[in-house]
């Protein structure tokens, strides 16, 4: 359950930050934060009926795009 989805939005916030680089932590930013978590929920559906997904956020800070490939065994 939530526990989950806490464990999620921190690996795709680790995920985040280490595609964009330059000491960026998205954890600062609530509104990325609040684009994260609406994914994560989102994300956390389709592994619950398939064995992976793909996870894309337009814009989750700045200008910057989050593309990720997510398998339940992650």
């Amino acid at each position: 359950g939530q526990h989950m989805e806490m464990r999620l939005v921190e690996y795709f916030a680790n995920e985040f930050n280490a595609q964009v680089g330059g000491g960026i932590d998205v954890r600062k930013f609530p509104k990325a934060m609040a684009k994260l978590k609406k994914q994560v929920k989102r994300t956390k559906e389709i592994l619950s009926a398939n064995t992976a997904a793909p996870i894309s956020v337009e814009s989750l800070h700045g200008d910057l795009d989050f593309r990720l490939y997510c398998s339940a065994l992650s």
